[in-house]
């Protein structure tokens, strides 16, 4: 979030502590994705409020945050702030999240102060307070469904129905790419930061396996406040090179290169 110190800082402990939660909890499902979604958005705000602490901030870095989680064919989502997922079948918006903000949600507020505009938002991860966060789902998916997920940088610029459409136009990746250099060039030099990911259901039977995700039985993230001993960061870096090599793979595509890290 913009306004805060290190708020890339916040945003990674977030993905992290998601990251962590599900390779611990898949096994090879879920219990409850609802459950998940919500203990796992409460662990990643005191992990945010921990590193701020540690690291004797002023300020503590804030960051909104958009998960799903694809389980029985089915999508169950979670956001707070205004991170959006966006859910499109035959290229019409069928279901997206609604931000946190006046504009969006205003039966949550009696009379907008003055002064106040509706596009602040109430919400995120990084308070001393527990985060407020909304839950979507689950609900069915059917094959040829598409998902995206996406920061304000990406959606501000589009209206729902052309994103939708947009989302549909072209096969995924193509799709997704398209997005985000739309999103770039109309930001321009002042426009938000543009992250997004998308997903296509193809079906239970296709859909990739989560044992790409499994880190080593001793080993867990280190400092996402989930507990538990800690997972050497060279193997978050495997565990996360997996996830996108993974996805690579279903483009028929080269996977990237490991993420470097040099240690001490």
């Amino acid at each position: 979030m913009g306004g805060h110190p290190q708020g890339d800082r916040a945003a990674e402990i977030a993905v992290r502590t998601f990251l962590q939660a599900f390779v611990e909890q898949a096994r090879p499902r879920l219990a409850d994705e609802r459950a998940f979604l919500q203990d796992t958005v409460h662990a990643a705000n005191r992990a945010i409020v921990d590193f701020a602490r540690a690291q004797n901030l002023p300020e503590h870095p804030r960051t909104t945050v958009v998960a799903a989680v694809v389980q029985h064919g089915r999508l169950t989502a979670l956001h707070s702030g205004d991170s959006r997922l966006y859910w499109v079948r035959n290229a019409r918006l069928l279901r997206r999240t609604r931000d946190h903000s006046y504009h969006d949600q205003p039966e949550r507020f009696g009379r907008l102060p003055a002064g106040v505009s509706r596009s602040v938002l109430f919400a995120c991860l990084g308070s001393d307070a527990e985060p407020l966060s909304d839950v979507l789902g689950p609900g069915p998916l059917q094959v040829g469904d598409r998902v995206l997920l996406c920061s304000h940088g990406v959606w501000s610029v589009f209206g729902d129905e052309v994103l939708a459409a947009d989302l549909c136009a072209t096969p995924l990746a193509d799709a997704v790419e398209g997005l985000a250099q739309r999103a770039m060039h109309r930001g321009g030099r002042h426009g938000d930061h543009v992250t997004l990911i998308g997903l296509q259901w193809l079906g239970e039977d296709d859909f990739p396996s989560t044992q790409v995700l499994e880190p080593p039985e001793t080993a867990r993230v280190r400092g996402a406040g989930a507990g538990g001993a800690d997972l050497d960061e060279l193997e978050i870096e495997r565990t996360i090179a997996g996830i996108h090599a993974a996805i690579w793979r279903s483009h028929r595509a080269p996977a990237p290169a490991a993420p470097g890290r040099r240690r001490p």
